[in-house]
């Protein structure tokens, strides 16, 4: 079952083994890396809600050129340029489908991986991340395609969720 809270321990044990605030690390392994325009540390926040963990939500506020870099990096097994800056061997375990879609919440979302949902669209693989507030990465690789939707919605209803 999908638990956004169990998500949200992954950047307090990257913390605690590694040292490194996420924030940073993302800003220095991974933005500047791939060239990221409008990243800005700053826009990147913890939201605690006590009641419901420990550990908090790491939000980041990306622009659809800089999302569309992330999916990039993705699409191309975790490669950019000539520098291997995610784990080959970590995209492809990420993106593969570990649970089937058995809740109404998330009908026609697809199955879900480590960190992506995976789907087939009529015989063709393809993976997403799916944000707060209705936010999509889109990876197609059969077709070389990588979509970034943007909604501004986080707090109003969120488009295409069943509440």
């Amino acid at each position: 079952m999908y638990n956004n809270w169990d998500f949200n321990t992954l950047a307090s044990i990257f913390k605690q083994q590694t040292g490194k605030d996420f924030f940073e690390a993302f800003q220095s392994e991974i933005a500047q890396v791939v060239n990221m325009q409008d990243f800005r540390l700053m826009d990147s926040y913890y939201r605690y809600e006590m009641d419901k963990s420990r550990h908090p939500a790491y939000l980041f506020k990306l622009s659809a050129r800089d999302f569309a870099r992330f999916g990039h990096l993705y699409l191309n097994q975790g490669l950019w340029k000539d520098k291997q800056i995610v784990p080959q061997d970590w995209v492809e375990k990420s993106t593969k489908a570990y649970t089937e879609d058995t809740g109404v919440r998330f009908q026609n979302f697809g199955s879900y991986g480590l960190l992506w949902w995976t789907m087939d669209i009529q015989g063709v693989r393809a993976y997403y991340a799916s944000g707060a507030g209705g936010q999509r990465l889109y990876v197609v690789p059969a077709l070389n395609m990588v979509i970034a939707h943007l909604s501004n919605n986080y707090f109003e209803n969120r488009l295409g969720e069943v509440e």
